[in-house]
């Protein structure tokens, strides 16, 4: 019985200050309108947009241009998820005494597991803006040069540095750039970065606790410390456009309880662990383009161009092709191209989608070369 009552009185412990620090979000879905989910390959060895020297003062400026024009921009949608975790080799008990006590600890990560699914419910999914509206709660990265350590990469790498490849041996995500910023816990309390991640909200921990647990136990100090918080940037560096952005925000939550009543015999006990709140977000650009931006076709053939529209879900647009010169290459409404005659000038395809009152356009370069 008195086990029973010990693992009860952690796994509450666990679970408000899991809640203290939870945010309920909503859900909604960007959808792709496509003819098929192709997506545009680029070679590595592409010319970048920007190019990044690796300077922390250069990668600074550089994203917060970047998410400051999200900001401004009303055809851009941002889907956000968040994660929580707490590391089980982090946790840590202590007697008065201050030697550690294993067995409690044990029982403290037992119960996170069954608050964790729980915990991760609570966040869900959220979306950020609308196309078409001007929103002003985009995440805006403002760093200092002194607030951080900053490093970039092209494309996947595993944590020695190495490229991550596919089973062709491509490098994997090669078209983009990949940023983190490791921002120091003591800049991120108390000042400007507090509010772009979150720690302005930080929640009386003790206080909670208090009102909680008053019936089994008293409070007699509880915490929650920031560490330092990781931020990767996924850009893609031909477009300068932002892919995603994960905050992950670190804490050290440390509570020294005292047992009262019937479960005095637990005495005074103090519980440590590392806790991380990640928030991720997915970036969504109104536009439209073409599976590819080049091809060659003989005379007589045809070839499918396949688009890849991004609108809001139910939203009125039209999608419509283009040839600058039909009497070389023709195009339908379904995107297939049609060689008429061999030319030693090239046909632009064009591709064009309208909607809410604007227009994106993307081409392909044909080249029509005389049958065999």
């Amino acid at each position: 019985m008195a086990d029973k009552k010990k693992q009860f009185i952690i796994f509450g412990l666990c679970s408000l200050v899991a809640l203290a620090l939870c945010l309920v979000t909503l859900v909604v879905v960007v959808k792709q309108v496509d003819k098929d989910n192709s997506k545009v390959t680029t070679a590595e060895d592409t010319i970048s947009k920007t190019q990044l020297s690796g300077d922390e003062a250069q990668l600074s400026e550089y994203i917060y241009n970047l998410t400051t024009s999200a900001v401004g921009n009303k055809f851009v949608k941002i889907n956000k998820y968040t994660d929580v975790s707490v590391d089980d080799g982090g946790v840590k008990v202590y007697l008065p005494n201050g030697s550690e006590s294993a067995n409690d600890a044990s029982i403290f990560s037992y119960a996170k597991n069954y608050i964790l699914p729980f915990v991760d419910s609570l966040y869900g999914e959220d979306y950020i803006g609308e196309f078409g509206k001007v929103y002003d709660k985009m995440p805006v990265i403002a760093l200092d040069g002194s607030d951080m350590v900053a490093t970039y990469h092209v494309g996947q790498v595993d944590d020695e540095g190495n490229k991550v490849v596919d089973d062709q041996g491509n490098h994997i995500d090669s078209e983009f750039y990949f940023i983190t910023y490791t921002v120091r816990g003591e800049s991120v309390v108390g000042d400007a970065l507090a509010k772009t991640f979150g720690t302005d909200t930080m929640p009386d921990i003790k206080g909670a606790l208090q009102r909680e647990l008053s019936s089994v136990c008293s409070i007699n100090s509880a915490s929650a410390v920031a560490g330092d918080f990781v931020i990767t940037a996924k850009i893609n560096r031909l477009t300068d456009e932002i892919s995603s952005i994960a905050i992950c925000k670190s804490y050290t939550v440390t509570a020294e309880v005292t047992f009262k009543g019937d479960l005095a015999v637990f005495g005074e006990k103090t519980f440590c662990f590392p806790y991380s709140v990640t928030d991720t977000y997915e970036y969504f650009y109104a536009g439209v383009t073409l599976s590819e931006n080049e091809a060659s076709i003989e005379e007589g053939n045809e070839i499918n161009l396949t688009v890849n529209a991004v609108i809001e879900n139910d939203s009125e647009y039209e999608v419509t092709f283009s040839s600058s010169d039909e009497s070389v290459a023709t195009v339908d409404e379904m995107g297939y191209v049609k060689g008429i005659r061999s030319s030693d000038e090239p046909v632009t395809i064009t591709v064009t989608l309208r909607y809410m009152g604007e227009t994106f356009t993307d081409t392909c370069i044909v080249h029509v070369t005389g049958s065999n």
